[in-house]
């Protein structure tokens, strides 16, 4: 009586071609587990990346508002562009500052909107208003439009 084929092949050999296919199975496993964490070390890096551009931008925009926040009218519309030069030199940021007339029932003033945008795309817009006559306890105010793109 014949053994088959299969039974004749040695048991050390099946137990170096078992050996063999694992390696090839774990280097496989290992280079998708590689090629993924490298992918997303990429992905982490361009998130930061973007991160910093947007809280850089938040920064230049509330430092427009915070010099401008002490001047008048008058002063605000004479200092807006040095002011957005400056900040936008030292950020390394687009700052660009709107300004809009303001005319009310009891007060006339401005509408100041500045908007920076940043090298990746992203956009911060600050707006503030300012009175030559206060309205009652209403005085400055600030709103914060804050855009990523």
């Amino acid at each position: 009586m014949k053994r088959p084929l299969f039974f004749s092949v040695r048991p050390s050999r099946m137990r170096r071609g078992s050996v063999v296919l694992e390696a090839v199975l774990a280097s496989a496993l290992l280079a998708t587990a590689g090629v993924t964490l490298a992918r997303l070390a990429q992905s982490s890096a361009a998130l930061n990346r973007q991160s910093d551009q947007q809280l850089a931008a938040t920064l230049a925009a509330d430092n427009v508002m915070h010099r401008l926040d002490g001047l008048s009218v008058e002063d605000v519309r004479s200092s807006v562009d040095k002011t957005c030069a400056s900040i936008s030199r030292s950020s390394g940021c687009d700052v660009q500052a709107i300004i809009d007339d303001v005319v009310g029932v009891d007060a006339r003033g401005i509408h100041v909107r500045v908007e920076v945008t940043t090298g990746g795309g992203g956009r911060v817009r600050r707006h503030h208003w300012k009175f030559n006559e206060p309205e009652g306890d209403a005085g400055d105010q600030v709103l914060d439009e804050s855009e990523a793109s």
